[in-house]
């Protein structure tokens, strides 16, 4: 996708991208909204790369299918999914996920990114968006 952007995401623990993928939906910081809703805006798509605190892997990819909104202004069918999410999760949002798989940090340690000074994929922090370049040839190892 040409006018993709591509944000690389990172829970707390594991268990909440098990969590993510059984609800498709997924929560973040209110800094991080920001930059999501302002992505979902200006590109025709927006993918989510994920990884887990700790685990030294990209475990899969998805794009955001929903902008971020509170509770409350979600549509009735969303808010049906809210019940079994995490309290702290405050403003859910669709994901629609595309490729689950486990890609050490090693494999694509080369890949740079120039939106983080050229650091390596493998060191993005949460919220991080990506190069097109950067974030495509990651999306293709996992």
């Amino acid at each position: 996708e040409t006018n993709a952007a591509y944000v690389v995401l990172k829970a707390p623990r594991h268990d909440m991208l098990y969590l993510s993928v059984q609800t498709g939906l997924w929560a973040v910081s209110a800094e991080i909204e920001e930059i999501l809703n302002e992505a979902y805006d200006k590109h025709s798509c927006v993918v989510l790369i994920f990884t887990a605190r700790d685990s030294h892997h990209f475990i899969g990819y998805g794009f955001m299918a929903t902008q971020i909104k509170p509770r409350d202004e979600q549509p009735a069918a969303v808010q049906a999914d809210f019940g079994n999410l995490p309290s702290d999760w405050t403003n859910p949002f669709r994901v629609s996920w595309v490729r689950i798989g486990s890609v050490p940090f090693t494999e694509v340690g080369s890949i740079t990114n120039v939106h983080d000074q050229g650091r390596s994929v493998s060191q993005a922090g949460d919220g991080q968006l990506l190069t097109r370049v950067a974030g495509s040839e990651l999306c293709n190892y996992i």
